[in-house]
């Protein structure tokens, strides 16, 4: 989802930070990935913010449904399709054919996309159906909704072990803790500030919580996320042309970023790098993105 240049011009820094912390999270053996994982609740975030901060009474369900279908199922159809050619040849990238399979896609990072386009659905509908209830509410409702859902965690993880289903549990979480960041930017500066507060604090202890649950990722990764967040609404900073310009390409890098670690597995072998894989996954995918966008086309698939 695309933002103003003038509401929130960190969250383009973020949004470049959040791309680089997903190529970090799946580069095999590196150091800290866990904290990467962060990039991912960085994204579903400013998604579900910026759309809680959007009037909504003006878009019915079926126009926001084709929107967000244009955006997020239309490249989700096109990339799995260009995974599974490369599956023909490189079979442990193909899922099997089932519900699950077909959600994960035919490389696993692309169970974010269907993902995406239910999740923000669900924000649309709910904040479609809360339109008259005082923001207040919604505010103190979603944040014991994110703190009972995470103590709960730990068991939800256990329930659901395979792919997409895991994934889809992990991200649940951002639907109502992005709804309660979103509110809260309606209410006073001061009062404002002080929920954004204790939702860090909130988000800390969580953590610690999730750690001692044997749920170190998962908490760590939250807790990061939700904070660089908050810190993106709190900090104002004038709008970068080049950074502006990178975070449009964040979205390929997310899509393309495996294909290329394949190149560099074709090119160094095995046992290429972590410090290699990272670099090219970014930068390579990035560029990538860069090419493809040039064309009409390639930005109804990027």
């Amino acid at each position: 989802m695309s933002i103003p240049p003038t509401q929130f011009p960190a969250f383009d820094s973020l949004k470049v930070i959040a791309a680089f912390g997903i190529v970090w999270f799946h580069t095999p053996n590196a150091i800290g990935r866990e904290i990467g994982y962060a990039g991912l609740v960085i994204f579903l975030l400013i998604s579900f913010i910026v759309l809680s901060i959007r009037p909504q009474s003006s878009t019915t369900y079926l126009k926001y449904l084709q929107q967000r279908g244009k955006r997020l199922l239309i490249p989700w159809i096109f990339w799995s399709i260009f995974y599974s050619l490369i599956a023909i040849r490189q079979s442990y990238f193909f899922h099997e054919f089932s519900l699950s399979g077909i959600l994960t896609g035919t490389t696993i990072h692309l169970w974010y996309l269907p993902f995406a386009f239910l999740a923000s659905f669900s924000v649309f509908v709910i904040l479609k159906l809360t339109e008259k209830i005082s923001v207040q509410l919604l505010v103190l409702t979603g944040g014991i909704a994110v703190m009972l859902w995470l103590i709960a965690y730990p068991v939800f993880e256990t329930m659901f072990t395979s792919s997409p289903w895991r994934q889809w549990n992990y991200g649940a979480v951002s639907i109502p803790l992005g709804i309660t960041l979103g509110q809260a930017l309606k209410l006073p500066t001061r009062q404002r500030d002080k929920i954004l507060l204790t939702i860090a604090i909130m988000m800390i202890i969580l953590s610690v919580y999730l750690a001692q649950m044997n749920q170190f990722g998962t908490g760590i990764s939250y807790m990061i996320g939700t904070i660089f967040v908050i810190l993106a609404l709190l900090i104002s900073i004038p709008p970068s042309y080049f950074i502006t310009k990178l975070s449009a390409l964040t979205f390929g890098i997310y899509l393309l970023h495996p294909f290329v670690f394949m190149i560099c597995y074709k090119l160094y072998g095995g046992n290429v790098s972590a410090g290699i894989l990272m670099v090219s996954g970014f930068f390579g995918a990035g560029i990538l993105t860069a090419i493809l966008r040039q064309f009409s086309w390639g930005r109804q698939i990027i």
